[in-house]
This record gives C-alpha cells, structure tokens and sequence, in this order.
C-alpha cells in the first residue's frame, strides 16, 4: 500500500521533471527549424530574386525590395551569417539606390548582431571594400545608409581600423565638404543619454547627413594612430582641422556663457544625441599632431637679436659673463629700432594696450582652454591622449592655468582674489573658470590685484615661435612663457626666488624690479625646495641688492637661485598698468620635470627659497677654468655617456657579467653623489644648443667639448667605490630608491633592451636587488668598479654621447610640440607652441 501509494507520486513527480525541458527542447528545436526553414526561404528567393533583377530590374525590384527587408527582420532571430556576408558586396554595389541602401542596412543590423559577427563583416575585404565605395555614392539616401553602418562597424577596434585601411576616414572627409555647400551643421549643447552638466554632448542641428558624416569621421580620426593620422591627405586634413577648430569655438562659446542644463530646452530637433564634446577635442587634439602650420618659427638670427641686442657679439658675450652669474638688462629697445627690431610687436598688434583697463584680458580668458599636466617621461603622445581625452578642452582652472593675486601688508604675503582659494594657495576643488569669474578679473584687477596667466605659448602663436627659438639657441625640448598685468602701485608675487633661468620682456608700461645677491654655492634643483631665508637675513644683504626699473622694449635676465620681487609705482600722466613676459629657461638632469601638476609645483612654490652658486666655469684653451656652457645638467649628461658606453658592452650571463652590471649601476650612483656636492656638475650644458646661421666660428662646440672632458676627469678622480656602496646600504635601510632621479635614462635604449639588468623602473626594488649583488660578490666588485670606471673614462667619446643626446632630446621635442600644437588650435583663433610650465615670475 506505502508502495503504491508511492510510485505515482514519485513517478508524477520525475515526469513532470523531464517532460519540461523535453517540451521546451522540441519547441526551441521546432522554432529553429521553422526559421531556418523561412531563412532558407527567404534567402533562396532572394538569390533567385537577385539573378532576376539584372535582366529584368523594373517587374523584380518589388520582389527583391520585399526579401531584403525580410532578410533584414531575420536579425533579430540569429540568423546564419556567413550566406548573408557572402551577399553584401553585390548588393552594395547595385546601380539600384533602393538595394544599396537595403544592404548598407542590413551590414549595420549585421554589425549590432554582436561582437563576434561585427568583426566577421569588418574581417571581409570585398564588404568592407563595397561600404566604402557606397559612401562616396551621390545618391543621398545610399551613402547615408551607408554612413550609418559605418557607423555602427565602429562599435569594435577591428571594425574602425578595418574601414581605416580601406580610405573610409577620406572618403568621409571628402562627402562631409562634397554637401557641406549646399547644407549647414549647427551647434548646440544637450544634456542627454549618458551627457551630464559637466560634460554635455553636442547636438548638431540642421541636415541629418552631413551631420552623421561628421561623427563617423571624427570616430575613425580618434582611433587613428601616428602613421595612419599623417597619411590623411593633407589638404583634407588641413581643411577638416579647420572646420572642427571652428566647430569647437562655438562650443567653447556655448560652455562658459549658457547653463548647459538651458540647453537641452532648446527647441529644434538633435540629430545626434551622443557625440560628445571630448570627442571633438579628441580630434581637434590629432589632425594637429601632424599640422604644422600653427606657427611659423622665427629665425634662430631674429630670435637672438630680438632677446640679446643688435650685435653678433650679444649672446657670446651674455654666455661667457651674465649666465647664471648675474642679473643683468639683456635686450633695450626704444625709438625707430623698437618698432623694427622688436619681436613682441605682432603679438601687441593683438592688444588693445591702450585702454585704462586692458580690456584684451576678458578676451583671451573667454577663449582659453585648461593647458593639461603631461607625465614627464613621457613619450608616446597617444598614451597621454588615453590618459588626458575625458579632459580635453575643459575651461581653464584656477592655480593650473590662471592666478589673481597680490602682495600686500608688513610680512609681505601673498593673497588671492577668489575666496575659493585656502590660506594654503591650493583651491578645495579644482575650480573650473565661467564668465562670471572672468568677468571679476576685471574688478579683481581695479582692487590691485595682478592677472598671471599660465601657457602663453599655447595661446599665441607669435610667443610659441619666440619659445621656440629661445628652446633652439638653448638646447632645451621646450621654453615656457607665461604673461602678467599688474595695475599701478601694486605687487602681485611675493619676494622669491625661482629653480630655473628667467628671461622678463616689458611689453607695456613700467615695473621695478630688486633682485638679490647669491648666498648659496649650489644651484637650485627644479622642485626641490631649501628653506626660505629669513626677511631679514635677507634685507641684510642691502649691498648685494640690485634694483632694475623696466620700461617698454626692456628685458631683463634673472638667473635661478637669486631672490627677487617686482612691483609698480602709483599711476602718474606718464605711467600706468604694466605688461610683462617671462620666458623661463629650465635647468634639470635632464628633463625629469619637463611638465609637473600645479599641485606639487604650488606646494614647491609656497615653501621655496633661493639656492645660488658660485661663478660658472668653462675650460679655457690652457685648460684654466673660467666659465662653462649650460643648458642641460651636466650631472645628467654624464650618466648618459655612462649608459651611452654601458650599451655597448658585451656582457656574458656568468657571475663577470653580472659583477659587471653592479659596477656601473654603482657608478651611477657615485656621479650622483658627486653632482650633490660639486657645483659644476649642478649647472647645465648647451650640448644641443643651435648656433645661429650668422655664427659659424663653433666656439660654442669647442668649449663644451673641454668641459665634457673636464667632467671624465673628475669622475675618474672623485668616484668612491666606498662612498658608492655606503649610499645603496642607507638607502636599503630607509627604503629611498637612488634611480629615481635618473630613470629617464631607459629612454635612451638604443638596442631594444634594458640598459641595466636590475628594475630601474619600480621604486626601491632596484635599491634593493643592487645591495643584495653587492654583498654576495663583494669581494671582486670593488676590483670590477675601479676597472669599470678607468675604461668608461677612458673609452668614452664626446661626440657619440652628443649624438645619443640629441636622439633623446627630440623625442622630448617630439612630444612637447604634439602637445603644443593641439592645444594651440584648440583655443580656436589664437595658435601657438612650446611647453606646459608655470615659470614663477
């Protein structure tokens, strides 16, 4: 009875278990059959339809009309991809628009299939060789339906470089203009779908066409690589560049004087809801990379006679007297020779210097944009770009791009106009700049307080070739100007001192300068701060202090190291607001800080004191000591000749070769410690310096030549095998990497491998693993460091070492003017060059 009365329950129950699944399992199966059963339908009587269309195209087209659009209604059921893929490239190059279109159609329901059959169609020559050629049809409605499977192809890497192989970026370039004439692509801003009031996305109104050429081409531009953005024909290129320059003005525009959540209200249909601002800049950001039309340099002559005066003579005798010896008016120009010999005169053509009130200010606040802090090791600019691209073009920032301050009172401290800036000098918040805040500079302005701006050969072209000129007369990837305007009787910056060469051009008005005499043998290092000097240890030095009074055409050089402060008078019928330049000549070993945040460079700035050195030295014919040539760091030029040589030493695996490694790390590390305590290993060199055309005497050659031999002597004399080994052991103990200053060097793999066997790239481990060598082959290294150290100075050569410099300074140079040349077109009708670079002044 418990038996029975069991079985049916447990029988019911493994019944209704397998009968579920075995239902759904045939419903599935049948469904699938059904479909492929209709899709073998369907697509028979579309070949068949097709075949019949070529003799008879007027009494088959409704037939074959009718199975494209069951054909493309069967996406949503999975269909079988490879007949369908098979098919595409007849039906794209129909003379029929309607069956164009259809298979323009159907490649974009394809492409949203999923991710796999995307890249299938895109992994098809003759499909994507066909879509192509669809987009340059005349006939609107083909090319648009292509352009929107272009469009939804993009979707997947290999979508968008299979169509950049096959020319789709120019063919998109050339039908953009083709109806760019007879239609027009209005800008507004939207906040919709995945937008937000930070980041609006643009709505472009007006003809839909054109405007879905537009993004397609910009996506294919944004995954372009160097190569493949170079290879764009140029005039397309220059033309598109152009067009989206403009296009960003207006959303420049639009962004600092509309609320953008206003905007969405606007009336009018978005025909593309989703592209985004930091798209465009994106683009605008890598048609400039390879555009080098944005300025025109200056010639090195121009330059020199511009900075330096009318005589030949000029920057010799400024290089053998005043370099990082003394302040000194460089350059004065007055009268006839102001107006022919002066190099700021087309940018103060731009200004309206005038007026009480510069009203040229308001201007170039409205259409600058955030210059971006770059990696300072950087060297593949497209790597930037991934880091950079959600921030590209946003509005300038307070304390990165722009000050407004002013010092005043007993203690002569600084304080800003803006209250959302601490005691500390650092904003809460980055806080981004709209029309109001610039609209208060002005009153900021009339309160006494002094505008710096930031990048100023972003901004203007005329400044980027000067920068340029000056980085090429001093060997240097780049030279940073920044400007400011000070109203009467006031003072903007504090008394200071600055880590870098300082080069002030007086364009408008006047402005008294103190600066101070040295109280320190070393020069200072770029961000690395000493403890500031007393006030009244400094107003003690009243003896060593040298006033300047700056007028119009004047320039004066302050070297690094030397405090100084500037202020202007009370107005007078005679005297007003004043305008100045600085261009800031940087001195490192030898580009670890090329760009730096404003974070740490604000907090260097806040706690920064002069650092100064005794008299530079250069060898003479007899071999005396009288003055050097600098630029670069010495100190860094010397561990370049190390690597330089180090590369080119056969090594074997055994314990020799790793003894070997071990030497010439710690010889590394023994040129450092010499650079910490010999001033001529502080100061810099001008290895790469550009002599100009009218100087071809190489005595700029010939001297660093002695000094670089100089150097190898000291380093033969003064390298320690103990003091070097003493240094790893503390630096272990206190977990300090000593590589962190000279790790730029890997850089210079000129043979596709590290040019060390340990990690110089991850913080103390380097340290670490060289202790560790050093300890277990103790007793033969100090025997392996003295004979590495003799044949290094012995073997090493000047010239290979200033080749391999030169290699490394380019690609510094390369990807500082990428940089440069994006940012100065996308601050619309100002173009510029050079460097990212806060020059305190």
């Amino acid at each position: 009875m418990e038996k029975k009365q069991g079985r049916p329950s447990t029988t019911s129950h493994c019944k209704t278990r397998k009968r579920k699944p075995e239902k759904k399992k045939a419903q599935n199966f049948h469904l699938q059959s059904d479909f492929n059963s209709t899709f073998n339908t369907i697509f028979g009587l579309l070949i068949s339809s097709l075949h019949a269309f070529h003799k008879h195209p007027k009494s088959n087209l409704p037939l074959l009309k009718k199975c494209l659009y069951k054909l493309r209604l069967s996406f949503d059921q999975d269909p079988p991809i490879d007949p369908i893929i098979s098919l595409l490239p007849t039906l794209l190059r129909s003379k029929c628009s309607g069956v164009a279109s259809r298979g323009a159609e159907i490649v974009g329901a394809a492409a949203l299939e999923s991710l796999e059959v995307n890249e299938r169609v895109a992994l098809d020559d003759e499909t994507v060789r066909a879509l192509v050629s669809a987009l340059g049809r005349s006939n609107r409605r083909v090319s648009m339906a292509a352009c929107n499977a272009v469009l939804d192809l993009c979707i997947t890497c290999v979508g968008r470089q299979r169509l950049l192989s096959f020319c789709a970026l120019e063919v998109l370039i050339f039908r953009f203009f083709q109806l760019l004439n007879s239609s027009t692509v209005s800008v507004s801003l939207c906040v919709v779908d995945s937008g937000s009031v930070n980041c609006p996305n643009i709505g472009l109104k007006g003809d839909e066409h054109p405007a879905s050429l537009l993004k397609a081409a910009t996506h294919l531009i944004n995954a372009c690589n160097i190569e493949q953005l170079e290879n764009i024909p140029r005039k397309l290129s220059e033309a598109f560049l152009v067009f989206l320059t403009d296009m960003w003005a207006q959303v420049h525009r639009t962004m600092l004087s509309l609320n953008t959540m206003k905007c969405s209200q606007e009336e009018g249909p978005f025909n593309i809801s989703n592209f985004k601002i930091e798209a465009l800049a994106e683009s605008v950001f890598r048609l400039s990379v390879s555009d080098d039309r944005l300025f025109v340099p200056l010639p090195l002559d121009m330059v020199q006679r511009g900075i330096f005066g009318l005589s030949n003579s000029g920057f010799e005798d400024f290089m053998l007297n005043l370099w990082e010896v003394s302040p000194s008016i460089v350059g004065r120009l007055s009268g006839a020779s102001f107006e022919r010999d002066n190099i700021f005169n087309a940018f103060l053509q731009s200004l309206n210097t005038t007026e009480t009130f510069p009203s040229f200010l308001s201007s170039i606040l409205q259409i600058m944009v955030s210059c971006l802090p770059i990696a300072s090791d950087e060297l593949d600019i497209l790597s930037f770009l991934k880091e950079a691209r959600h921030k590209l073009g946003c509005r300038v920032i307070y304390q990165q791009d722009l000050r407004v301050l002013r010092t005043k009172g007993q203690l002569k401290k600084e304080e800003h106009f803006f209250p959302f800036v601490l005691e500390s000098h650092f904003a809460e918040d980055s806080h981004i700049f709209n029309l109001d805040d610039i609209s208060k500079c002005e009153e900021a302005f009339r309160e006494g307080y002094t505008v710096a701006l930031r990048g100023m050969e972003f901004r203007f072209s005329t400044i980027a070739a000067i920068a340029d000129g000056l980085a090429s007369l001093f060997g240097q990837p780049s030279v940073g100007a920044n400007m400011y305007l000070t109203p009467p009787d006031s003072q903007g910056l504090a008394r200071h001192y600055d880590d870098h060469c300082v080069f002030v051009c007086q364009l408008f008005g006047t402005k008294k300068w103190k600066v101070f005499s040295q109280s320190n043998l070393q020069l200072p290092r770029l961000y690395n701060p000493l403890p500031n000097p007393l006030c009244s240890e400094v107003d003690s030095l009243v003896s060593g202090r040298e006033q300047f009074t700056l007028t119009q055409g004047d320039i004066l050089y302050v070297p690094r190291g030397f405090l100084h402060e500037a202020y202007t008078e009370p107005a007078t019928a005679s005297s007003g607001y004043s305008l100045h330049l600085t261009f800031g000549i940087e001195v490192e070993p030898p580009f670890e800080a090329m760009i730096l945040s404003n974070s740490v460079r604000a907090a260097y700035y806040e706690d920064g004191n002069m650092d100064v050195t005794d008299l530079p030295v250069m060898l003479s014919s007899s071999g005396k000591i009288l003055v050097e040539w600098v630029a670069v760091i010495w100190e860094g030029f010397v561990h370049i000749a190390l690597c330089y040589w180090n590369q080119r030493q056969e090594r074997s695996k055994c314990s020799a070769g790793i003894v070997f490694d071990v030497s010439v790390a710690l010889l590394h590390i023994a040129i450092s410690l010499i650079g910490n305590s010999d001033p001529i290993f502080r100061k810099a060199c001008l290895v790469a310096a550009t002599s100009p055309p009218s100087r071809s005497d190489g005595w700029l050659d010939l001297n660093q030549r002695k000094l670089f031999c100089h150097l190898i002597d000291q380093v033969n004399a003064k390298s320690k095998f103990t003091e070097a080994l003493r240094n790893v052991e503390t630096a272990t103990q206190k977990n300090e990497d000593l590589f962190q200053r000279i790790r730029w060097l890997r850089n210079l793999d000129l043979s596709g491998r590290n040019f060390e066997r340990l990690d110089w790239n991850i913080p103390f481990r380097g340290t670490e693993e060289l202790f560790q060598l050093s300890v277990r082959y103790k007793c033969e290294l100090e025997a392996a460091f003295m004979q590495v150290k003799s044949r290094f100075c012995c073997e090493i050569s000047f010239d290979d070492v200033k080749q391999s410099y030169r290699m490394l300074l380019e690609k510094y140079r390369k990807i500082s003017s990428d940089i440069d040349v994006f940012k100065s077109s996308s601050v619309t009708c100002i173009r510029a060059e050079p460097t990212c670079d806060f020059t305190r002044k």
